[in-house]
């Protein structure tokens, strides 16, 4: 029994191992295709939940970028009406 669970291991050790070897030399898509669920791979993903969600709101980044807009906007306004006198 336990010669037959040694063998097993060693089994599953030299194909891990050989595996390994041939996905040395795959270039990185080449092993996501490998694992993806048309390939036949393991794929869990579609037994996820659902999650809704949002962006959050009223950042520090978003309070600048809009500090930033209404700058270039009445930049801009000023320099429109500076070339209109």
């Amino acid at each position: 029994m336990d010669e037959m669970k040694t063998t097993g291991m060693h089994l599953l050790l030299e194909n891990a191992s050989s595996l390994a070897e041939e996905t040395r030399h795959m270039s990185y898509w080449q092993i996501i295709f490998l694992q993806s669920k048309v390939n036949g791979a393991v794929y869990d993903g579609d037994s996820h939940p659902a999650h809704n969600w949002k962006w959050p709101d009223g950042t520090w980044f978003q309070k600048h970028l809009r500090s930033l807009r209404g700058t270039r906007l009445r930049l801009a306004e000023s320099t429109a009406d500076q070339a209109f006198e």
